[in-house]
């Protein structure tokens, strides 16, 4: 069994944290209100954005922990979404990203994509003449909005060191 020095988990921890493709990106994107990581030492329950307790999970549901196996949580979770690998100083030492994504909630959505002028008859003069003008109508498409509940874990040597939970929006045009 690897184990690693507490240096060098704080030391990707804090690599992680001023990364800019880490923990710190859903403050970048604009998608966490709190800069915070949260440490799992608080338990989060699959399917809940925030810290709880065991006593608030799910029944039925397994809680993540810090130092919970990666292999339970593939046994309980899933294949992740993605799984970053991460350089670490300490050649003896495994660290990994695993980003979760739960679909929330998708809607559809019309939005205005651009204007086209259009001939309108502005109607008759006093002398009888007729009269056109141009008038400007707004264009619509429909656009995809999917909300999404982020997770990622840091797993360092296959545990479960630090999690982090966001909310993230993926906008596409049909």
């Amino acid at each position: 069994m690897k184990f690693c020095s507490a240096a060098t988990v704080t030391l990707i921890v804090v690599a992680l944290l001023a990364s800019p493709g880490g923990f710190a990106a859903a403050e970048s994107a604009g998608k966490a209100d709190n800069p915070a990581v949260e440490s799992v030492d608080k338990a989060v329950p699959a399917g809940k954005a925030g810290p709880a307790t065991k006593d608030t999970a799910t029944k039925g549901k397994p809680v993540l922990e810090k130092g919970m196996a990666g292999d339970l949580i593939l046994k309980n979770f899933g294949q992740p979404y993605e799984i970053k690998p991460m350089e670490v100083p300490d050649k003896d030492t495994k660290a990994e990203r695993w980003i979760y994504r739960r679909k929330v909630k998708e809607t559809s959505v019309q939005t205005a994509s651009g204007q086209t002028k259009i001939p309108a008859y502005a109607g008759a003069s006093a002398g009888g003449t007729q009269s056109f003008t141009e008038i400007v109508v707004p264009e619509f498409r429909p656009k995809l909005v999917i909300i999404y509940q982020v997770t990622e874990l840091l797993m360092i040597n296959g545990k479960l060191e630090l999690a982090k939970q966001w909310m993230g929006q993926e906008e596409k045009y049909q």
